[in-house]
């Protein structure tokens, strides 16, 4: 799929594909490679319909645990890859991410059938991979600067866009689960601002302040010219922007 489509966008039918693919750089950043025997066992389980005994890494406990699953879907979300599927310990459909899964093994037992519209259903159309049912909407004021960006930006499929007056844009955004949400937020650091709910609005105040607490032992320290004693031809490159 990667070579045939720059192939057909390019219009590149009679180059050959090598040709294609110089011209094209593919760069995966921040992805949480998974394990090729990983992948095969849960690819063959998917596709045969067998349930799948796994060793998973709970990282927001810290915790290894083992599980018996259904899997139902794979889907691939920011460089990452993530396992829809039925756990029998908990008795429902969860989400895993296949990177945390240390070790899996074909069971001789078949898989639990789940209908993809009970999966959507049940799954819900809240924020990003670990969705849920929408519980609430943020309210999101970015800055006049930051909205040149935030227009291109879809954060969600059901997004609310509205122009502000002084040139900036209100983003409304489904959720249930907030961590995902907040360190997008965050990402735009000073350039944003979540006006609700409350709950979403003081979370998100009290990271801010925890980061800023870890830069104040440091506040007093000396300033260094990080391009004091250095050739300019030694020097970093800097990035074009856009």
């Amino acid at each position: 799929p990667l070579t045939d489509r720059p192939r057909s966008m390019l219009g590149a039918a009679q180059a050959s594909a090598e040709e294609v693919m110089q011209r094209v750089r593919v760069i995966a950043a921040h992805n949480r490679p998974v394990t090729p025997r990983c992948f095969e066992v849960l690819g063959s389980a998917l596709v045969q319909r067998q349930r799948v005994d796994i060793d998973y890494y709970t990282r927001s406990r810290d915790e290894r645990g083992r599980r018996e699953i259904s899997p139902q879907r794979m889907v691939h979300y920011r460089n990452a890859w993530y396992l829809e599927a039925w756990c029998h310990r908990s008795g429902a459909l969860r989400v895993f991410s296949m990177d945390a899964i240390e070790d899996a093994r074909l069971l001789d037992m078949r898989a639990r059938h789940v209908a993809p519209a009970t999966l959507d259903q049940a799954l819900g159309e809240g924020y990003g991979i670990y969705r849920g049912r929408t519980r609430d909407w943020a309210g999101l004021h970015f800055s006049a600067d930051a909205a040149r960006w935030g227009r291109a930006e879809v954060w969600h499929p059901k997004q609310q866009a509205h122009e502000l007056p002084d040139g900036g844009l209100e983003l409304r955004i489904p959720y249930a689960a907030t961590p995902e949400l907040e360190m997008d937020i965050l990402r735009h650091g000073e350039q944003v601002r979540v006006v609700e709910p409350a709950e979403l609005r003081a979370r998100i105040a009290q990271r801010l302040a925890e980061a800023s607490a870890r830069y104040a032992s440091v506040a007093d320290s000396p300033v260094v010219d990080p391009d004091d004693g250095v050739a300019p031809q030694d020097r970093p490159v800097e990035a074009a922007s856009d």
